[in-house]
């Protein structure tokens, strides 16, 4: 049986407020690209950028950000469903760059 979401709330973040859904046995917070899985490197995308409690953890948990292949490090989570070209098919899941 898939978890209803009681109440959204709205929880503030170093960058502004993101939507937080509270179940008992998950959390939902926004993502910023189209796959949610897909996550790059601090100062790599504007965009994931905004979230820097989820480029935390996957510092802390040891996993590669999408488009990274160091051997100490888990797989990306979105590279394990399909290769990285795949993925930047979709404009919405490819690094938006700062603009010198």
């Amino acid at each position: 049986m898939k978890p209803q979401p009681m109440k959204a709330k709205r929880a503030p973040d170093q960058d502004g407020w993101h939507y937080i859904e509270k179940t008992d046995s998950w959390y939902w917070c926004a993502q910023p690209h189209m796959d949610e899985l897909v996550l790059h490197s601090p100062g790599s995308c504007r965009y994931c950028d905004r979230y820097p409690k989820l480029q935390g953890q996957r510092i802390t948990d040891d996993i590669n950000f999408t488009g990274e292949y160091d051997e100490d490090k888990d797989m990306c989570m979105s590279e394990i469903m399909r290769p990285l070209e795949e993925i930047e098919v979709w404009y919405g899941n490819r690094p938006i760059r700062y603009e010198d």
